[in-house]
C-alpha cells in the first residue's frame, strides 16, 4: 500500500524532494520509532493487525490536517532522502 500524496498530505508534510524516500526514511530512523508509534496507535484504537502501519499513518495525517490548512504540521525528515 502506498499512501496518496495529494493536497491534504502535502499540506501536512510539505514538499520533500522525494515523498516516498522521505517516508521510507522516517519509518526507519531512530530504530523505527515512528513505525513502532504507528503500531501502538493501531493497538490503542483497537484495530486489527491486518491494518498496516502505513494505513494508520495515512489516517492520522488526514485526521490531523483540516481541509482549510494544516493545524498540526507533520514534517518528515529528509536527511536520508536523495
Amino acid at each position: 500500500m502506498l499512501p496518496v500524496y495529494g493536497r491534504v498530505v502535502r499540506c501536512a508534510v510539505g514538499r520533500p524532494s522525494s515523498f516516498w524516500l522521505s517516508l521510507h526514511a522516517a519509518l526507519r530512523e531512530d530504530d523505527a520509532a515512528l513505525h513502532r508509534q504507528l503500531l501502538e496507535l493501531r493497538q490503542a484504537a483497537e484495530l486489527p493487525e491486518t491494518v498496516s502501519a502505513l494505513r494508520v499513518c495515512d489516517v492520522a495525517v488526514w485526521m490531523s490536517t483540516p481541509s482549510s490548512g494544516p493545524r498540526l504540521p507533520l514534517r518528515m525528515s529528509t536527511a536520508n532522502a536523495t
